[in-house]
């Protein structure tokens, strides 16, 4: 999970099932206002970019 805690900021993630992020697997999403969050699962590859200056805080946890 990450979450943008910065305001006035963005930050895109994008997603694939596939490592090489191919076209055809991409989902993208970008976090503009303060608050904003996006989750994932195991089997997902991310990827991120800071498109204008951010703070992200990224929680991650280990499923039992």
């Amino acid at each position: 999970m990450s979450i943008l805690v910065s305001p006035a900021s963005e930050f895109r993630l994008e997603f694939s099932t596939t490592v090489d992020f191919a076209p055809n697997e991409l989902l993208a999403h970008t976090l503009r206002r303060q608050g904003e969050f996006v989750i994932w699962g195991l089997g997902i590859f991310h990827r991120a970019y800071g498109i204008q200056s951010a703070s992200i805080l990224t929680v991650r946890w280990k499923s039992p």
